[in-house]
C-alpha cells in the first residue's frame, strides 16, 4: 500500500489522479490530482463518469468503456486514450480500473488510478517513426540492419522477411544461418572476435538469399558506446558487396563516429592542411574542445565529435573501414 502522503506528493507533481464511483448512491469522487490532469477546477465541475468521458479526444471516445459497461463490471481494466483540457492541451492518460463487488458478485463500486503517460507515448511514436524510416531506407538501398544487445538475442530489422532464405525460426535459432554454410563458421569467429575486442568489423561473405540464390554481401558491424565508454550494443549493416552503400543515421552512424579517434582527426587535418583553429572555426567548436577531442580526453560528447566530423566531411574527408575493420582517412 502506497502511503497517503507519498500518493499526495505524486499527485501534486501532476503525474496521477484517482477516482471512485459508488453505483448505489451515484456518488463520484475525484482527487485533486485528477482535476489537475483534466485541466478542470474542482469548485466549478461536478465529478461524473460522463464528465470524464467528455474530456476524451473525440477520436478516442469510441474505444473507451461506456458508463453502462463500468456499472455492469464489463469494462477493460486498462485503457489508454487522449484527453483535451479546456485550454487546448492534449495529454495521453493510462486509466487502470478496478471493479468492487458485493458478496453476491454484483458490482457495487469502481475505482481507478489515472496516470499521465504523454511523454512515454510520444517516445513510443517517435521510435515507431524512426523504425519506419530505417525500414524504408534499407529497402531502397537493398541493405539489412541488425543489432546485438547485451542479454538479448540478435535482432534483425523488419526487412529480413522476404530477403534471406532461412525461415525466421531457423534464424532465431542461429543468426548465422543466413550465411552460406562454407562461410558460416568464419563469419561467426570474425564477429565474435570483434565483439570480444570491442572493434569495428568488416567482411565479405556469401549469403543465402530468398528463392535459393546466393549473393556476395559485405557486413559492417560497429560497437555503440554510452557516455562512460561502455559498449551498450553492436549494430551492423549487410549490403551488396560490390555496390556503394549509404550509411543510415542512428546508432550505426553513431558507432562509426565513436570509432574516430584523435589520430584520425589529426590525419584528416593534415590532409586538408588545417590547423586546430581552422577545424574549430569550421565546426563551430571551441579550440579547447577540438584539442580535447584530438587528445582523447574523456567526457567529450558525441555531439562535439559529430560537429567536427561534419565539418571534415564537408571539406572532402572520408573515414573508410578496411576489410580488417581498421578505420582509414581519405580525401573524396
Amino acid at each position: 500500500m502506497v502511503p497517503d502522503h507519498l500518493l499526495s506528493r505524486v499527485e501534486e507533481l501532476g503525474l496521477i489522479g484517482t477516482w471512485t464511483w459508488t453505483f448505489g448512491t451515484g456518488e463520484h469522487s475525484w482527487s485533486a490530482g485528477l482535476f489537475r490532469l483534466l485541466g478542470l477546477e474542482s469548485h466549478r465541475v461536478r465529478p461524473s463518469y460522463g464528465r470524464f468521458l467528455a474530456c476524451a479526444h473525440p477520436e478516442d471516445r469510441p474505444r473507451i468503456s461506456s458508463a453502462a459497461a463500468v456499472r455492469q463490471g464489463a469494462s477493460r481494466p486498462e485503457q489508454i486514450f487522449r484527453i483535451v483540457s479546456p485550454d487546448g492541451v492534449t495529454r495521453t492518460l493510462s486509466v487502470h480500473l478496478e471493479i468492487h463487488r458485493a458478496a453476491d458478485g454484483r458490482p457495487r463500486s469502481a475505482s481507478g488510478i489515472v496516470i499521465d503517460v504523454t511523454d512515454r507515448e510520444r517516445l513510443s511514436r517517435a521510435r515507431a517513426l524512426e523504425r519506419k524510416r530505417r525500414l524504408a531506407l534499407a529497402r531502397a538501398a537493398n541493405v539489412s540492419l541488425y543489432w546485438f544487445r547485451t542479454g538479448h538475442p540478435t535482432e534483425l530489422a523488419e526487412q529480413y522477411s522476404g530477403l534471406f532464405e532461412p525461415a525466421l525460426a531457423e534464424f532465431l535459432d542461429d543468426p548465422y544461418s543466413i550465411v552460406a554454410a562454407e562461410h558460416r563458421e568464419a563469419a561467426r569467429e570474425h564477429s565474435t572476435r570483434c565483439r570480444r575486442e570491442g572493434t569495428t568489423g568488416r567482411s565479405q561473405r556469401m549469403f543465402r538469399m530468398a528463392g535459393g540464390s546466393r549473393e556476395l554481401r559485405a557486413t559492417l558491424e560497429v560497437p555503440v558506446l554510452d557516455a562512460a565508454g561502455r559498449v551498450i550494443e553492436r549494430t551492423g549493416l549487410i549490403y551488396p558487396a560490390r555496390s556503394p552503400v549509404l550509411i543510415p543515421g542512428g546508432l550505426l552512424r553513431q558507432g562509426l563516429e565513436q570509432a574516430v579517434q584523435g589520430r584520425h582527426l589529426r590525419a584528416a587535418r593534415a590532409l586538408l592542411d588545417w590547423s586546430m583553429t581552422q577545424l574549430a572555426e569550421a565546426s563551430g567548436l571551441s579550440l579547447s574542445t577540438v584539442r580535447r577531442l584530438e587528445e582523447g580526453v574523456s567526457g567529450q560528447g558525441d555531439r562535439s565529435r559529430h560537429r567536427a566530423l561534419a565539418a571534415l566531411s564537408a571539406a572532402g574527408i572520408r573515414f573508410v573501414t578496411l576489410e580488417d575493420g581498421t578505420l582509414a582517412v581519405a580525401m573524396a
